[in-house]
């Protein structure tokens, strides 16, 4: 038979039990749930961050060439400058468009 002393003990482990039980709890939820969110945001915004970062690079890039080519190469002929851009641009977009076509070509397309 239980002795009260057996009880005191039991009450007085408790609520060390119930807050460790607690700590497991919401660690388990944060592996679980909150970390997956939290790389996920993360790896949203450092995308968006390198995609704008990229796109601005690359207009800085054009109006710096164009820039350039009409002050030293083309002497205030400013739609050269645009046509050779423009070329450049186009064969980039070429280049892509033909590696994309080679991919899709043995698989599915979407």
């Amino acid at each position: 038979m239980p002795s009260a002393d057996d009880h005191a003990g039991f009450a007085e482990e408790l609520p060390g039990k119930a807050a460790d039980l607690i700590d497991e709890f919401v660690d388990r939820v944060h592996q679980k749930v909150v970390r997956p969110i939290i790389i996920a945001a993360r790896a949203i915004v450092f995308g968006l961050l390198m995609v704008s970062v990229a796109i601005l690079a690359i207009v800085v890039a054009a109006v710096g060439a164009i820039r350039l080519f009409n002050v030293y190469l083309f002497h205030g002929h400013v739609w050269a400058s645009y046509a050779i851009i423009g070329a450049v641009l186009f064969g980039a977009g070429l280049f892509v468009f033909n590696k994309h076509h080679q991919e899709v070509e043995g698989g599915l397309r979407d």
